[in-house]
């Protein structure tokens, strides 16, 4: 029997002594299939954690070759096939299946006992970046349910009163977790309890020292006060019991005047103790009773209430009760003004509505910080969600307080505890950061990172807002609230990215660089995580799509299961690999990461139903589509979404159409423009689409569906069909639809006839440049400032299929000329780079043209002009002419995968891709190109039957 050891390392032994001599590949091949346990792998997934970079045919060969030798060391019956890879277990022993037995038979001091080192130790494997990830998410899974299993244990010794074991199990969960004060505290405690009062002093002392001399931090104010206690000389004293503390525990005991005695009593003619009198009017009346004060019998909310008395709000309801007052009684207007200024903090921040409610009437018994046990009664009669009870204590004209946040359905223990203080008459500051500390907890992530950032509760709740917003698609209201955050907050950088964000959904790319511009100023500020997040996306913004891939990996890998990053990724890889001749297909474990970690996210979801209709998985894709239907309750969203994913990076030129569609709806339903979206490679269903949009009233949407009408005809081979349709939208939005006509014009693979060539030549002349300086239709916001370059590259282009050189060469030297004084990365800058690669291909210098087209700087450009797909295509047929097949064969398959106007490309890519692989003896492989190229030009342009009639011709010699 063999056996493999995951914990502390990752070795294979036979129990008879033998140990296999395992590369670290199989080695790693066993521990996926060891984690995924009697369920199994799918190969697909396998190839992309061990082989990333191999082609799909090479992977799947070594990974044949590796379970052959996997097999001869093992037995053959150690590994399971079928549809997915497993290890037997009649064949294999494993150290993390033992460890899951006894956790899942409740033995959980043996599990810990198996548990005899990290997972995996230090194994790891080069060049498989994905293998890492899974390996990082699989150790901080591990490391979880590690840390819960022994906070069980500790708990479980306590309620049994075995306070020495909690402590020893506290102490090992303390190895893993040195700097959390909840778990000193909590160990702490435990041995107070056990009677080893010195004991408790030094570990929080310990914990104290580590903190201060590893961290640079102060400790949390707790364990001080908790170290008071524990050295102030007492016969019976035990650690206050901190959030989340064991209920079962006893709490301090206190003489009633203890703390009072302890409080010096304010001077009455200090100016500060002045001031915060002067307020105390104000506050008590004009916000108090302004937001809404509980009687001690009925609920006075801000909002509707039910027939029985008790108000509902939408939303989750929280209840502030007033604090204690530690000190003179002359000071409870500070506590009064307190709570009705958290109160206010608290009600809008996520889905929270909170006011302020009197203090229920003491009872028999005493819960936990001494709130009577009726408080519980009372928040659930008042109907309340949430409570918070605290204190107050005024002294030398600073005000400290303390507020736990409590869940009225499971009483006793805070779901957390927040101190905060400052001068007497600055309670509005104390009460923000006492609101923004204790709605961590209860609302959603993205509030624990702005509260890192901003101590402003207006800037907080916008930005809260704004993300409602952008979860709605709701793009302009994501905009406006965010634009309200930083007007609050200039400095809240993480405000200025999610406006970058925003702005590039919303089809604002100016405001898309420069909020990401800002946010990078102030990204000194930004937690690690959300400055790598920020980075990335401002290397997307930016063009930089390895960087962007590379830091959002990073942020993958060190943050497991983090749905932000694996979506960047996600939307790096789809969008921007067709800019580099790498299919969007490597977006597919992101965005399932994503799905998985959300299953509800649409954007994410609408992607795989693409990727999977692309990899001729229709059932997978049909079966997405549905779940998105069923998901999106609101139809307009998802048609919104599947507009943006169907225009994909494009989005300035669709961001009128989708706003014209939310406001005003036509006939299209959601599920047409999701079919399509996930179809887009299919001319018919976007025709359809397009036949159905030409009917809408408003003219901005009417021009673009002729213009996919148009790129379908192209599509289809018919060339003079296609310049109809675009003529037809140049009527209505002239500029976009002369850039088609003269771009796909230029192709020589399209056979346009040179009298038409020339009519657009002489249209694109005497074409007015549009006035920059005035306001600019959205959809040619993407290249506002760009159209004399684009003129230029336009005519160059036009002229070289004219077979006028000169000409051509004429504009190329005005286009450097522009170029020069826009600077480089400006996109007049590209297309200079680009019309140089075209004259160095008309004249046969295939490397040189290579080499231009490597320095134009498409993937920032190709965001915003449709340009883009013409030198792609170039780029693939200058590698063919140049013997790299590989290559070309990469950039031949982008085509059709981006957007919508790259649909006149597909037929050709596919016949081009049936070439190279017939050359390469790949003859199966090619008839599937030749008879998919034949499906879209079998009714092509007279002019263009040679090229159907070759393909017919592949397939009769493929089937030989």
């Amino acid at each position: 029997m063999w056996r493999l050891s995951l914990f502390g390392g990752v070795v294979l032994s036979r129990e008879a002594g033998a140990t296999p001599s395992l590369q670290r590949r199989p080695l790693a091949l066993l521990t996926i299939l060891a984690v995924h346990g009697e369920r199994g792998i799918g190969r697909e997934r396998l190839l992309l954690y061990l082989w990333p970079d191999s082609t799909a045919r090479l992977a799947r060969a070594t990974l044949s070759q590796t379970l052959y030798i996997l097999r001869r060391e093992l037995g053959r019956d150690a590994l399971a096939g079928g549809a997915n890879l497993a290890l037997d277990a009649r064949r294999i022993a494993c150290d993390l299946w033992d460890y899951e037995t006894a956790l899942a038979a409740g033995d959980l001091e043996r599990a810990v006992t198996l548990h005899c080192g990290p997972l995996f130790g230090s194994f790891a494997l080069s060049h498989a970046p994905e293998f890492e990830r899974w390996l990082s998410e699989a150790r901080a899974r591990d490391t979880d349910r590690l840390r819960a299993t022994l906070e069980t244990l500790a708990t479980r010794a306590a309620a049994a009163g075995d306070h020495a074991t909690a402590a020893a199990w506290w102490r090992r969960l303390a190895l893993d977790e040195p700097y959390s004060s909840r778990i000193a505290l909590r160990g702490a405690r435990a041995l107070d309890a056990a009677g080893d009062r010195a004991g408790a002093a030094a570990w929080l002392e310990t914990h104290t020292a580590r903190v201060r001399g590893d961290l640079g931090l102060s400790p949390d104010p707790e364990v001080h006060a908790a170290l008071d206690v524990l050295r102030r000389p007492a016969a019976r004293v035990t650690v206050a019991a901190p959030p989340s503390a064991d209920p079962a525990v006893v709490p301090v005991d206190r003489a009633p005047d203890a703390t009072a005695s302890r409080v010096p009593s304010p001077r009455r003619d200090r100016p500060a103790a002045r001031r915060a009198a002067g307020l105390a009017g104000a506050l008590t009346v004009g916000l108090v009773l302004g937001l809404g004060v509980y009687d001690a019998t009925r609920a006075v909310w801000p909002r509707g209430q039910d027939g029985d008395g008790v108000v509902r709000a939408q939303g989750r309801r929280l209840i502030v009760f007033p604090f204690a007052t530690l000190g003179p009684s002359e000071n409870r207007w500070i506590a009064d003004a307190l709570v009705a200024l958290l109160a206010a903090g608290l009600d809008g921040a996520g889905d929270l509505r909170a006011s302020v409610a009197a203090r229920p009437a003491p009872a028999a018994g005493a819960g936990t910080d001494g709130l009577p046990e009726s408080a519980w009664v009372a928040a659930g009669r008042l109907g309340a969600d949430l409570f918070v009870s605290g204190e107050a204590i005024e002294s030398g004209g600073r005000v400290r307080v303390r507020g736990s946040l409590y869940q009225t359905a499971s009483p006793h223990e805070p779901l957390a505890s927040a101190t905060a203080e400052g001068p007497a008459d600055d309670l509005f500051a104390i009460a923000d950061r006492l609101a923004i500390d204790l709605a961590v907890a209860v609302t959603p992530r993205q509030v624990y990172s702005a509260s890192l950032l901003t101590r402003s509760v207006p800037a907080l709740k916008a930005y809260l807002e704004a993300e409602s917003s952008l979860d709605a698609d709701e793009y302009a209201k994501a905009l406006d609230a965010l634009e309200r955050a930083v007007g609050e907050d200039p400095a809240f950088a993480l405000a200025h990215y999610r406006m970058s964000v925003a702005a590039d959904l919303a089809g604002r790319p100016g405001l898309a660089q420069a909020a990401a511009a800002r946010a990078a100023q102030e990204s000194g500020r930004l937690p690690e995580r959300e400055r790598l997040l920020l980075s990335a996306h401002s290397a997307w913004q930016d063009g930089q799509t390895a960087a962007a891939e590379r830091l959002y990996r990073q942020v993958a890998a060190q943050y497991a299961g983090d749905a932000e990053a694996a979506f960047g990724l996600g939307e790096v890889l789809f969008h921007g690999n067709p800019l580099r001749g790498r299919s969007f297909a490597e977006a597919r474990a992101p965005f399932e990461q994503v799905v998985g970690l959300e299953p509800d996210n649409l954007e994410a979801m609408i992607h795989l139903a693409r990727i999977a209709y692309f990899d001729g998985r229709t059932s997978a894709a049909d079966s997405l589509e549905r779940r998105a239907r069923l998901i999106a309750r609101d139809g307009h969203a998802i048609e919104s979404r599947a507009f943006r994913s169907f225009v994909l990076g494009d989005h300035a030129g669709i961001a009128p159409v989708t706003r014209r569609l939310r406001q005003s709806p036509t006939g299209i339903g959601a599920p047409t423009a999701l079919r399509v979206a996930v179809r887009l490679d299919d001319p018919e269903e976007v025709r359809a689409l397009a036949d159905a949009l030409a009917r809408d009233a408003a003219a901005e949407t009417r021009a673009f569906a002729h213009r996919l009408l148009g790129d379908v005809a192209l599509a289809r081979g018919r060339a003079i069909d296609a310049d109809l349709a675009w003529r037809t939208s140049g009527a209505l939005e002239s500029v976009p639809a002369l850039e088609r006509r003269c771009l796909h014009a230029a192709q020589p693979e399209f056979s346009f006839a040179p009298d038409l060539v020339a009519s657009i030549r002489q249209e694109v002349l005497t074409w007015p440049v549009p006035d920059e300086t005035g306001d600019v239709p959205v959809d040619e916001m993407a290249h506002a400032g760009s159209h004399a370059a684009i003129r230029l590259h336009c005519l160059g282009l036009l002229d070289l299929r004219l077979m006028q050189r000169t000409e051509a060469e004429r504009h190329a030297d005005d286009l450097d000329r522009a170029a020069s004084a826009a600077g480089p990365g400006t996109l007049a800058t590209t297309l200079a780079f680009s019309l140089r690669a075209h004259l160095a291909r008309a004249r046969g210098r295939d490397a040189e043209a290579l080499a231009l087209l490597e320095g134009a700087g498409w993937e920032h450009a190709g965001r915003g002009y449709i340009g883009e797909v013409m030198d792609r295509w170039l780029r693939a047929d200058l590698l063919e002419r140049l013997g790299r097949d590989e290559e070309a064969l990469g950039w031949f398959a982008s085509m059709a995968q981006r957007a919508s106007y790259e649909l006149p490309y597909l037929a050709p890519a596919q016949l081009r891709q049936a070439w190279i692989l017939e050359r390469r003896g790949e003859t199966e492989l090619a008839n599937l190109h030749y008879t998919r190229f034949f499906d879209l030009w079998q009714d092509c342009d007279p002019p263009l039957a040679v090229l159907r009639e070759a393909a017919r011709s592949g397939m009769a010699d493929a089937r030989r």
